[in-house]
């Protein structure tokens, strides 16, 4: 009845044509069997009402109510997610963290899942409890006549019998080759009768005639350690040492690092060296420099036909393995992968999945320590392959022997390290550049937005990823409407992972029609609620209308869905719904990030993909937002240095107003010249309200800001229009900050009256300039 009712969205008639048949397949049974009352359809329920016993396939707490209130003997089907949950899906029901790491502990995840399932049973007094796949889940594929499992089967291998005789009855194997079977009845000697997973452990427990808890052989916990905040990063300026066609500094750049150009000074802590197109041997006095400083020389990437080359600057040499991975793991704590959790290093279920394409191995690797490795367990061999097949090829992937998976590891050298790296540089993911900024700012680098950081709202104003928390059921509607799970102003704390009400955030990503898929997410499907977290920022303040009395208007459209609450940087957004959809408006962004709060309310049975959309009465201006998953690791808190440029004084006190606490602002208005923490200067005729009357070759603008302390400030540049069309394309701003100076080349005709972010650097107390 689900599939004609939820699939093929069938008539009334076809509905009513299989409860007919309900009632003649019942018929048949008494008729042959009339010794059992017992007559059930897996999945049917009652039959609805023509069948004496309600059986219920999957399902929690709210339909074993339902199944007690018909006062009819109930029971279970099938349930847990033993044979089909892929270690995201076990991580997020059961709240294991260690789900992700081998095929173990999934299934320590899984029998918790069946426990308190067991457990919800026993409570509402169910006929007959059961979470099925006893004998094919509870218990280990076993290896029969194979002595040697680090090799692939052979024919050979397994358990043989005698030839097959014609006529003869009763079954009669000719082989049972390895893995084929659970159970062995004296097959092989060598092998016990059975091996058990911790599934059998937790039914034995559930089904005792007292019930025990279930006491998993591991703690639902894994300490990752932090990763560094953003008060804690220093780097501003990197360098990158790379040979012809190397591509390392444009990844950084577009990870939010600001790569200092060739010759010009920067850190001698921190040290990018690119791997994969490595530069000559000359290099090697700067990788000695930094490391003689104690600092890390970071070799980003690696490529077989250049590795000869990259040897060369190397203590040790270095090889590359064919091995590749979807998922990797902790090989030891470090800081430099503080707070990495196994679900981030998890992408076997996204696309593209491969996170490693090929392993680290050699002298060097092993004499260095590895931090991040291949996981053992092949995820791809078990993740919606089929039944029949998938744990023996999964079991067979943890224990067949393979080269080495190193992904990333350290060699110490003097007071220095040398980090080896190499997943790639150029994220195809938004998880993949969350985890490539994670490492970076546990590096010590101060990072800007990047555009890595950018890619998850299309240019129709499409998110196209999202973190996703939920399902949460309710009995109704206007229950979900009525509970909330999810504080509004928690943007900051929510992460990948990271649990709340107990459900774990988790990535989610848009298809090609824009459709998000929630239906992986743990939960019921009565009524629920699904909470979406993610960041805009916007070059504009939309809510101060003295900026801009043509500012854009900006609406979300969350689709398929009863209803909708919207929460922007924790303030309500009024919602009204319109045809399926349910339309927040207006969206009053902040300049600069703004945390967006998502709570999707379903009714029963209503748990298929959704989707957010922005739409503006400017198209241009959904051009113009950057969006993110999630703002951690990302740029510090915005207090920032301001400049503005070439504006009238009611322009300026504008701008000052809708700046955020903390800001600076500097103008070049004539008066508000020489303020305490302000001031400007020009060389040459410099014409009110901030032109140059006679441009000379150069002569120079400077705005300075007294900061009060040390640390790292975002600063960004506001110019006026253009309405000669005849101000500079090339204008050169360098920014003087504490680790040196940084240039950024602007058009000045281009993107006027806007704020622009030219970085987030450190300084130091005292005065700090912006020359242009």
């Amino acid at each position: 009845m689900a599939v004609i009712k939820n699939v093929f969205h069938g008539p009334k008639e076809m509905q009513e044509e299989l409860v007919r048949h309900f009632k003649i397949w019942a018929d048949v049974c008494r008729a042959n069997d009339p010794t059992r009352p017992w007559i059930s359809a897996d999945g049917e329920d009652d039959g609805e009402g023509t069948l004496p016993t309600y059986v219920i396939h999957y399902g929690g707490p709210d339909s074993f109510k339902r199944a007690l209130g018909t006062k009819k003997p109930w029971g279970v089907g099938e349930a847990g997610p033993a044979y089909y949950g892929t270690p995201q899906e076990v991580a997020q029901q059961s709240g294991n963290p260690r789900s992700y790491l081998s095929f173990e502990d999934r299934m320590e995840g899984v029998a918790a899942i069946s426990h308190k399932s067991l457990m919800d049973q026993h409570q509402y007094e169910a006929s007959f409890s059961s979470v099925f796949n006893l004998a094919w889940y509870g218990l280990k594929p076993l290896e029969l006549g194979q002595s040697d499992t680090t090799k692939a089967p052979a024919l050979t291998d397994g358990i043989f019998f005698g030839p097959f005789v014609e006529g003869k009855p009763g079954v009669q194997p000719e082989r049972l080759g390895p893995y084929s079977t659970t159970l062995n009845p004296g097959y092989d000697p060598k092998l016990p009768l059975y091996a058990t997973w911790p599934l059998f452990d937790a039914i034995r427990d559930a089904q005792a005639a007292k019930p025990v808890d279930y006491k998993p052989a591991h703690a639902f916990s894994l300490d990752v350690g932090k990763t560094k905040s953003v008060t804690e990063a220093s780097i501003t300026d990197v360098s990158v040492l790379a040979g012809e066609g190397g591509k390392l500094a444009q990844a950084l750049g577009d990870l939010g690092v600001s790569v200092a150009s060739p010759g010009t000074p920067a850190t001698t802590l921190l040290l990018f060296v690119d791997g994969a197109a490595p530069p000559s041997t000359d290099a090697k006095a700067a990788l000695n420099r930094t490391l003689q400083a104690g600092g890390t020389v970071f070799v980003w990437g690696a490529n077989g036909a250049t590795l000869e080359k990259l040897n060369q600057l190397l203590p040790l040499p270095l090889e590359l393995t064919s091995r590749t991975a979807s998922s990797l793991v902790p090989a030891t704590q470090d800081t430099l992968i503080g707070g990495v959790t196994p679900a981030a290093l998890y992408f076997s279920e996204r696309s593209p999945s491969v996170i490693l394409n090929g392993g680290l191995g050699g002298a060097f690797i092993e004499k260095a320590t590895p931090l991040l490795k291949a996981n053992n367990t092949d995820w791809m061999k078990w993740n919606r392959q089929g039944e029949p097949t998938k744990t023996a090829m999964v079991m067979r992937s943890e224990r067949e022997a393979k080269p080495s998976g190193v992904a990333l590891a350290a060699l110490s050298v003097g007071t220095g390290r040398i980090v080896v790296c190499n997943i790639p540089a150029v994220a195809q993911t938004s998880q993949a550049t969350t985890l490539n900024r994670t490492l970076l700012m546990n590096l010590g680098v101060i990072l800007g937005d990047g555009t890595q950081q950018r890619n998850m709202v299309d240019a129709n104003g499409t998110v196209t990823a999202v973190l996703a928390a939920g399902r949460y059921g309710a009995g109704s509607v206007e229950q979900a409407r009525n509970v909330t799970q999810v504080s509004p102003d928690s943007g900051p704390s929510i992460a990948i992972g990271n649990v709340v009400s107990d459900r774990p955030w988790a990535s989610v990503n848009a298809a090609a029609d824009g459709a998000l898929n929630l239906k992986e997410l743990a939960g019921t499907d009565q009524a629920s609620s699904t909470y979406l977290s993610f960041w805009l920022n916007s070059p504009k303040d939309l809510a101060n209308l003295l900026l801009d009395p043509h500012l854009p208007t900006l609406d979300l459209v969350t689709g398929k869905v009863a209803e909708a609450q919207v929460w922007v940087n924790a303030k309500p957004v009024a919602t009204r719904t319109e045809g399926g959809d349910a339309i927040a408006s207006p969206l009053l962004l902040a300049q600069g990030w703004n945390h967006i709060l998502v709570k999707a309310i379903r009714g029963a049975g209503e748990n298929g993909n959704l989707s957010l959309r922005l739409r503006s009465n400017q198209n241009d201006y959904l051009t113009q937002l950057r969006g993110a998953q999630q703002i951690l690791p990302g740029a510090p808190a915005p207090s920032a240095v301001a400049e503005v440029i070439d504006s009238e004084s009611a322009k300026a006190r504008a701008i000052k107003s809708g700046t955020k606490p903390g800001t600076v602002l500097v103008s070049s208005e004539r008066d508000e010249k020489g303020l305490a923490n302000a001031r400007f200067k020009v060389e040459g005729e410099w014409n009110y309200p901030g032109v140059w009357t006679s441009p000379e070759a150069g002569k120079r603008a400077v705005w300075e800001a007294n900061l009060p302390t040390a640390g790292n400030y975002r600063v960004e540049i506001w110019y006026g229009d253009d309405p000669n069309n005849d101000h500079a394309t090339q204008a050169t701003v360098r920014v003087k900050h504490a680790g040196g100076e940084k240039p950024t080349r602007l058009n000045l005709r281009d993107k006027t009256r806007q704020w622009h972010d030219l970085g987030t650097f450190r300084f130091d107390p005292g005065w700090a300039s912006v020359t242009l």
